[in-house]
């Protein structure tokens, strides 16, 4: 997750259809999954990381929605320094 207004521009599969753009700014620790999303041809509408705040999630065209969950170590693997993936 990212903070508000850290920005990178990818390049649309479709343009949307209320603006026509076809190169939009979306946050940056989402936008390389934005970006292999449209380039699969999967349409994208809306994007968001979170922003530190929640989960992030990104729209598809079809209606469905990717949700961006937030990981969190538990305190106490933290403190046991099991920073790993997989050890929960």
């Amino acid at each position: 997750m990212c903070k508000w207004g850290t920005e990178k521009t990818v390049k649309l599969y479709k343009a949307k259809k209320f603006s026509r753009r076809i190169y939009i700014e979306v946050d940056r620790c989402i936008a390389d999954i934005v970006q292999a999303l449209n380039d699969a041809k999967i349409p994208t509408t809306f994007s968001c990381c979170g922003h530190l705040k929640g989960n992030g999630s990104i729209l598809l065209e079809d209606g469905r929605e990717l949700i961006i969950k937030k990981w969190v170590l538990p305190d106490d693997k933290i403190r046991a320094g099991q920073a790993s993936a997989g050890n929960e």
